[in-house]
């Protein structure tokens, strides 16, 4: 059977790798690779996404932990959790009352991906999660760090408290991941959440415009702009595909799900609302946002705040953490994105060294919104880093066309 052949032809993916040798790890170019994974569609039907954002509006929920820390959360897929199940942090002014585009994203990706469960979780000073204690926004503050400790055996890593509750939270519910994808901030605690989980469960990550990796790149300004500049092209861009984040479809996710967009929720995201509103929310975005932009300098790896955090993830779980950055982004570098994929396969501990377990770049054309401005690609290379889903074949090429074909659970592909 044949099946249609799917392009990144917006954003040419190149993709590089970090091979081990018997001398260490070696970096390497090349297109993406032909790839065991869903098949993703053009165009999803209307009904179809409907059908998501009804059940998302079913399972949204407010729970608390064993701190008492208050977390959203909402399933798309549930009847796909026991084969996978993806979590999708959300971080400051991203939670699901506050951003329904966000939930408008994960709900068209679970759409796309219907056979793994979505787990979108907001919290960490986001109305109305819960907020990290007075000690460990402190301890965030001054090192921009999720995790404690530098590896060694005299201070082996060890996650925030907060992560730890916001784990075992998952557990009791029976909802721990296998595969994690997350953007620019939630990145970030996502590293923090891998170092938390059992050891070697997670499968596959994703994560895009991760904060913090380049002395020379700016994480305050720059995705201030992008983002402006992305929120005019889509109020420009009419109704949209189903599922594109533009204001028409962004409405009527808030008809679909109001048990999130009600009372308070039908304005909690209205700027400049959320600052008069939640108080607490903009304190904890100020405090990220200082612990962010210091403790970037890739001289000096010890301070450096992404690689301790990404060294304590990859010592913890044996996956290869895929990150996405764009070249016509000003929140990146992309030689010193490079430099630090280099720095963390080097820093691995020689015994637990393998094939399996390091990082992987995907640099693309367009500014760090291109997942926002064209979430269907966004799905596509998603898949990239999300192993282990389905058995059915995709390929994705950098500006050239690949064909495959499918023979049982076997593939072959060929360049055009």
């Amino acid at each position: 059977m044949w099946y249609n052949i799917y392009v990144m032809s917006e954003l040419y993916l190149e993709q590089v790798d970090y091979r081990l040798t018997p001398e260490g790890y070696e970096m390497s170019a090349s297109e993406p690779e032909a790839l065991h994974g869903q098949q993703i569609p053009d165009e999803i039907s209307y009904d179809a996404l409907v059908e998501r954002l009804i059940e998302g509006n079913q399972t949204y929920e407010v729970t608390e932990d064993s701190a008492g820390i208050k977390h959203e959360s909402i399933v798309f897929n549930a009847d796909q959790m026991t084969k996978a199940l993806i979590l999708k942090p959300s971080t400051s002014f991203s939670g699901a009352v506050k951003n329904p585009a966000n939930v408008l994203e994960t709900a068209l990706a679970a759409t796309l991906n219907p056979d793994a469960a979505y787990l979108y979780s907001t919290s960490d000073g986001n109305y109305p999660g819960g907020h990290m204690s007075r000690e460990e926004r402190a301890y965030r503050r001054h090192t921009g760090r999720y995790i404690k400790g530098d590896g060694s055996a005299e201070h082996p890593y060890q996650p925030l408290d907060y992560l730890k509750h916001f784990v075992d939270m998952l557990g009791r519910q029976d909802r721990l991941p296998t595969h994690i994808v997350a953007d620019q901030e939630a990145g970030r605690i996502s590293l923090g959440v891998m170092a938390a989980l059992g050891a070697n469960s997670i499968k596959g990550v994703y994560l895009n415009g991760i904060d913090g990796i380049s002395p020379t790149a700016s994480y305050v300004r720059a995705p201030f702009i992008e983002d402006m500049q992305s929120r005019v092209r889509r109020r420009s861009g009419g109704d949209g595909q189903v599922g594109e984040l533009t204001p028409v479809n962004i409405k009527d996710v808030k008809r679909r799900m109001p048990n999130i967009y009600s009372g308070l929720g039908r304005v909690a995201h209205l700027a400049p609302l959320p600052v008069f509103l939640f108080p607490l929310d903009v304190r904890d975005k100020v405090s990220l946002t200082l612990g962010f932009r210091g403790h970037k300098n890739l001289e000096d790896l010890g301070d450096h705040a992404v690689y301790q955090d990404m060294r304590a993830a990859l010592m913890r779980q044996k996956t290869i953490i895929t990150m996405q950055f764009n070249a016509d982004s000003h929140q990146h570098d992309l030689e010193d994105c490079k430099t630090f994929g280099q720095a963390e396969m080097d820093g691995i501990p020689p015994g637990l060294r393998d094939p399996e377990r390091g990082v992987r770049l995907l640099l693309g054309n367009g500014t760090w919104t291109q997942n926002t401005d064209a979430p269907y690609e966004s799905a596509r290379t998603q898949r990239l880093a999300l192993p282990d889903i389905a058995h059915r074949m995709a390929v994705y090429a950098g500006g050239r066309m690949l064909d495959s074909q499918i023979f049982g659970l076997s593939a072959v592909a060929r360049s055009a």
